[in-house]
């Protein structure tokens, strides 16, 4: 659903419903930062917070993406709608560009409770499907 469609509340109120209905394993909000044309940023938070508390308490993983602007790793790995400390594993998805080609680099950027790789990793998407690969090596060769 489109974030203009409703308000906050009703977002909260329709995710409930739907929910309810289909027992899904897993919900995706894409992107959170959407929202922020609804509301300002204290009521988006407010309700992002209920959706992880309603979707955590019934064990269902939920999977946000948020959209961020600039290229200053400390802009990157926080959010306006500050949810960061209600979220258990955080991914960080960064475009570079070298030699002439855009790369996807992922990496973790926090695992709460668990063991994971601190690695930088070239997300690829292709027909063959998803694969990661060693950025580093990848990207030295490049600059190289």
């Amino acid at each position: 659903m489109r974030p203009t469609l409703y308000g906050l509340e009703n977002h909260l109120v329709r995710l409930h419903q739907l929910v309810g209905a289909m027992q899904p394993n897993a919900v995706i909000l894409d992107p959170i930062t959407s929202f922020s044309t609804v509301g300002n940023l204290s009521e988006v938070k407010i309700m992002l917070t209920r959706v992880i508390d309603f979707l955590k308490g019934a064990g269902i993983t939920a999977i946000f993406t948020g959209l961020t602007q600039g290229s200053d790793p400390a802009q990157l790995e926080r959010t306006d709608e500050d949810v960061s400390s209600l979220i258990d594993t955080w991914l960080l998805l960064h475009m570079a560009n070298a030699a002439g080609r855009r790369h996807r680099l992922l990496y973790v950027l926090k695992s709460r409770g668990m063991a994971h790789s601190h690695q930088v990793r070239e997300l690829l998407l292709d027909d063959a499907g998803i694969d990661l690969i060693d950025a580093s090596a990848e990207l030295g060769r490049l600059d190289g």
